[in-house]
């Protein structure tokens, strides 16, 4: 950037170099000019001239083109072709070269203007005032330039630099090199101490910086000033009544002339922008305006960075509030998902005992009472209106008995917890039925689903809430549901052809929008529980085109059990009335040379004790023993040998499915007779797969089970003949 020198305030003279090699004609202008209020500045000769000219730098030169040595032509060139007096106006005056030509020759050399001699003392006042007036606007543009070179470094610094110290060291060395001063700095103002800190300053070569903490009062009294927001300037600190007991120590530090401008911030005095020269020197409105000019934009630039510092610094104290948030939010969220299925699955055992209530206690016990008004009728000699009533109150357990199974079923189908849920959605199937819903179900070849009982209860109940729902409001009397198995997954597919609806309502979900379209097992709350367990959950339906619902599980965690080998049986049904007329078995002995043995495996005493009693009326049926469970029941048969066991399906440690696999397994000839509270197509497949000949309810037991014993040994004598032949 180019240097740039100030020059005096527009109230000083400028100043005249006036070079003649004629005394009395130097004289002669030099009286006329200083009259006129310019300070002048004499040379003899053309080497005087160049030397003066580089030392004062006057404004213009008045050269004599006759000099000894180097003439006014010579210097004329000299002078341009020095950057440091080039800018300066050269008047060329000669009584000797007074041809066109000759003029011409001067203008050509770099003068800006050629007078001849003898020449009034106006016109040279006119020509000389004509000449600073070009000179002044000359160096008012170049000085515009400057500054507008300046200002547009200036904003791109700005915009470059992050850190208010690195702005405010630019600010210093752009404006200090601009306006060619000795040292350009910025601090920060402690106002109670009365110091200001500076951290880096701008000097020119050979002056030192002032870096470091100093003392107003130190350096003179217009602290003051500054304090009410004034910019601070002197020309000579030892002409200035603020500073003229201080002018020695700010000489020292290269300050004998001084602007200090005042940064505010929301009034308060905190900073300063500050210019030193090392020498007296005057300070024009422009460059004051100009300083302010750079002042403000800096203060602004400062105030920018601090803004965006604490804008950082709140964004990031935000982005940890919002990440601590997300977390807590997050961890609740899991906690609710977790408290939400522990809920579910709390309700699940809750509704698992009640059903377990149901079925040990209450239907056991009905089951009992049948069983015994069977026993009463039998009595001879009973007379008629007490038969009458001992059938009606007969047919009341009946009815009673069938609510409690339906109430089992409801709670808690002992399929899903006995046989797993590819079976139970069997099951499911046909109780929809009841609402007037057709279910297709598809299973893999393989039903067998190791799932735990947990996620096992979740997957039913959320097939079945989807069921419901389709059957209350798909206005479809059909729907499908697919299971499909791969290596990490498990994936349920329930779909129908219904009016279908918005699935929208799963991300907008509330409990007014939800009352349409579910219940206690709602789409939300199966998507919540679904996503606790790590698994998915979702809809595809549109106006029309019906609805199809994913769950989706994954397995990775869950353990394949060991297969174990499954015999199928012979024949199977399930008995709920009398015994088959497909064979008369009236006259067909039981046995034709002794009783035949039986063992009675049930886990109610009261249960076992009614069926003894039952078969103890006859006289070719001997009981040999009792188990209360399928291990009980295992030992005791390898102890008795019986021909046939009544089993039941529902018993603790080893229950009759898996005693009945094991039996046949182990004894093929027995013959055993399955029985349940809810015999249903589920059990029944079971109970097959496992080897038992038939499955009758424990209420068509009550009536049939001597009929259905002999009807098992006749079809397994016929069957053993058959072989034999």
């Amino acid at each position: 950037m180019a240097r740039y020198e100030p020059k005096i305030a527009d109230t000083m003279s400028y100043t005249v170099l006036n070079v003649d090699d004629a005394e009395a004609n130097r004289y002669v202008k030099s009286r006329i000019l200083r009259t006129a209020g310019y300070r002048v500045i004499e040379a003899g000769t053309g080497e005087d001239a160049v030397r003066l000219a580089r030392e004062f730098k006057p404004e213009l030169v008045l050269l004599d083109v006759n000099l000894p040595g180097i003439d006014g032509l010579q210097v004329c060139q000299l002078l341009r072709s020095d950057p440091t007096t080039a800018s300066m106006m050269i008047l060329l005056d000669s009584a000797e070269r007074v041809k066109l030509e000759d003029r011409v020759v001067g203008l050509e050399r770099g003068a800006d203007a050629y007078l001849l001699e003898p020449v009034a003392a106006d016109e040279l006042l006119a020509t000389v005032k004509a000449l600073l007036r070009l000179y002044r606007s000359e160096q008012e543009l170049k000085l515009a330039h400057e500054r507008k070179t300046a200002l547009l470094e200036l904003g791109d610094r700005l915009r470059e630099l992050t850190t208010p110290s690195d702005l405010a060291f630019a600010t210093a060395e752009i404006l200090g090199k601009t306006l060619g001063v000795s040292r350009c700095g910025y601090g920060t103002i402690d106002l109670a101490a009365e110091t200001i800190t500076i951290e880096r300053d701008w000097n020119a070569p050979g002056i030192k910086s002032l870096a470091g903490v100093l003392h107003f009062r130190d350096y003179g009294s217009y602290i003051e000033d500054l304090k009410r927001g004034e910019t601070v300037v002197f020309a000579d600190a030892e002409k200035d009544p603020r500073t003229v007991a201080t002018a020695e120590s700010l000489k020292a530090i290269s300050a004998q002339s001084v602007v200090n401008v005042p940064v505010t911030e929301q009034g308060g005095f905190v900073a300063l922008l500050y210019l030193n020269h090392a020498t007296a020197r005057e300070w024009t409105p422009d460059e004051l305006a100009f300083i302010r000019d750079v002042a403000e934009r800096t203060r602004i630039a400062v105030e920018r960075r601090h803004a965006e510092d604490r804008l950082r610094t709140f964004a990031g104290r935000l982005e940890q509030m919002v990440a601590t948030r997300t977390g807590e939010l997050v961890h609740s969220q899991s906690r609710l998902r977790a408290l939400t299925t522990e809920l579910n699955l709390a309700e699940q055992r809750e509704r698992k005992r009640l059903a377990a209530e149901l079925h040990d206690h209450l239907a056991q016990m009905i089951v009992l009472g049948r069983l015994t008004l069977t026993q009463a009728k039998r009595i001879d000699k009973v007379p008629s209106p007490c038969v009458e009533l001992l059938d009606r109150a007969e047919g009341i357990l009946a009815e009673s008995l069938t609510y409690t199974r339906t109430l089992v079923a409801d709670l808690a189908p002992p399929v899903l917890h006995d046989l797993g849920l590819p079976t139970a959605l069997k099951w499911l199937a046909e109780y929809m039925s009841r609402y007037q819903l057709s279910v297709s179900v598809e299973l893999p070849q393989d039903e067998r689903l190791p799932l735990p009982e947990d996620r096992a209860v979740l997957l039913f109940q959320s097939v079945r809430e989807l069921l419901l729902n389709i059957s209350k409001h798909a206005g479809s009397a059909e729907a499908w549901v697919t299971l499909e198995r791969s290596t990490d997954q498990l994936r349920i597919t329930v779909r129908d052809q219904g009016k279908g609806f918005d699935p929208g309502i799963l991300t907008s979900f509330n409990a007014d929008e939800a009352t349409g379209i579910s219940s206690k097992f709602g789409l939300f709350s199966i998507r919540e529980r679904m996503q606790a367990l790590g698994g998915e959950f979702d809809i595809q339906s549109s106006a029309g085109g019906g609805t199809m619902a994913t769950l989706v599980l994954p397995l990775q965690d869950v353990v394949t059990p060991v297969v174990r080998d499954e015999r199928p049986a012979s024949i199977m049904s399930a008995r709920t009335s009398a015994p088959s007329s497909a064979v008369d078995l009236q006259d067909v002995p039981l046995s034709s040379s002794s009783k035949v043995r039986v063992l009675l495996v049930d886990d109610h005493a009261m249960v076992r004790q009614g069926l003894r009693s039952l078969l103890e009326a006859y006289e070719d049926v001997d009981i040999v023993g009792e188990a209360s469970d399928g291990e009980e029941a295992l030992s005791t048969i390898e102890e008795m040998r019986p021909r046939v066991v009544v089993m039941d399906i529902n018993m603790p440690k080893k229950n009759g499915i898996e005693a009945t696999t094991e039996i046949k397994a182990r004894w093929p000839e027995t013959v055993v007779i399955g029985l349940s509270v809810n015999p249903g197509g589920a059990n029944s497949r079971a109970m097959q797969k496992a080897g038992a000949t038939l499955l009758l309810t424990k209420e068509a037991a009550v009536v049939e089970l001597y009929h259905v014993i002999r009807e098992a040994l006749a079809i397994n004598d016929v069957a053993r003949k058959n072989v034999g032949c």
